[in-house]
């Protein structure tokens, strides 16, 4: 339903979010994503991905498509080595984003380290959709100082 939306309004890009996890998600049906990345993980979904952080990283790896940029956060070693293991199969080459270094004036909430790596990660994707656009408006800051 929601891809025929997106081409029904003649959307140029869309952001969406997984719902579980890659692996079992119902937006594999896009398979050829301009971007993808993989946010902080945590232990969740734990029926459909496993109780264990390696589990889970293995299942979130498949977001990741051959030819896609794919982009993540520093993870926490075990979900780390799982992640590059994932990219080297597809042969995708993964990218760690480290914390934006134009954050730090930024009144993000909560103030914790996970929402700046995550923030920065949503910058990088929003940055390479915006290269191959054109276009760099200065509404990040904004948008980010409104997350909470």
């Amino acid at each position: 339903m929601l891809f025929h939306v997106f081409l029904r309004e003649d959307v140029d890009v869309a952001i969406y979010e997984v719902g579980v996890g890659g692996e079992l998600d119902s937006t594999n049906v896009v398979e050829q994503p301009a971007v993808t990345g993989i946010t902080s993980l945590g232990i969740d979904h734990v029926a459909a991905l496993g109780d264990t952080i390696d589990r889970i990283a293995w299942h979130k790896a498949e977001i990741s498509k051959q030819g896609c940029l794919a982009f993540t956060v520093k993870q926490v070693p075990e979900a780390m080595e799982v992640l590059n293991q994932r990219a080297a199969e597809k042969h995708v080459e993964l990218t760690t984003v480290e914390i934006g270094s134009l954050l730090q004036n930024v009144d993000i909430k909560p103030a914790e380290d996970f929402q700046r790596k995550n923030a920065s990660l949503a910058v990088k994707l929003s940055f390479t959709i915006l290269e191959r656009l054109g276009a760099l408006p200065e509404q990040f800051v904004q948008g980010l100082k409104g997350v909470v």
